[in-house]
């Protein structure tokens, strides 16, 4: 009779853990659908990347699709500028498949400032191999301009 009890007693626990742990899971997966938390990301990102990395107008969720109506990087040798980007991506497919998959990019404008050149000639990386696969079946840039100067 007490081994049932002990039996019963620690079955009780597992389920209540269970219980707990489906409640933790549900509960990040719809922290991660809400917009506070891709504006969360997005200054993760920036302050990850030293200022060079900036997002205006974040919108959307983490599960896409995200829009932002601009993102820059800006480097000692050159100054990128997107305006009303469109990024609608799988999540599914990235943990399932191992492959980024972006459904659909979008640039209303993509503007390139080379400031100055590099001292030493650009180099191929030792190699091109991703971790993940890539796809990007939608790709789309309305205008695209490229300046030499800094300006």
């Amino acid at each position: 009779m007490r081994g049932r009890q002990l039996v019963l007693r620690w079955a009780g626990r597992l389920v209540l853990w269970l219980g707990v742990l489906v409640i933790l899971v549900a509960g990040l997966i719809w922290l991660a659908g809400r917009e506070p938390t891709l504006h969360l990301g997005a200054h993760i990102a920036m302050r990850l990347a030293g200022g060079q990395l900036s997002f205006e107008g974040v919108s959307g969720s983490l599960y896409g699709p995200l829009k932002f109506s601009r993102v820059s990087l800006d480097t000692p040798e050159r100054r990128i500028e997107a305006r009303d980007v469109v990024l609608d991506w799988s999540p599914r497919a990235l943990l399932y498949d191992r492959q980024l998959l972006i459904r659909q990019l979008t640039l209303a404008s993509l503007d390139i400032t080379l400031i100055k050149s590099s001292p030493e000639p650009p180099k191929l990386p030792a190699t091109l191999h991703l971790s993940y696969g890539l796809a990007i079946p939608d790709a789309r840039i309305a205008r695209l301009t490229v300046h030499q100067g800094g300006h």
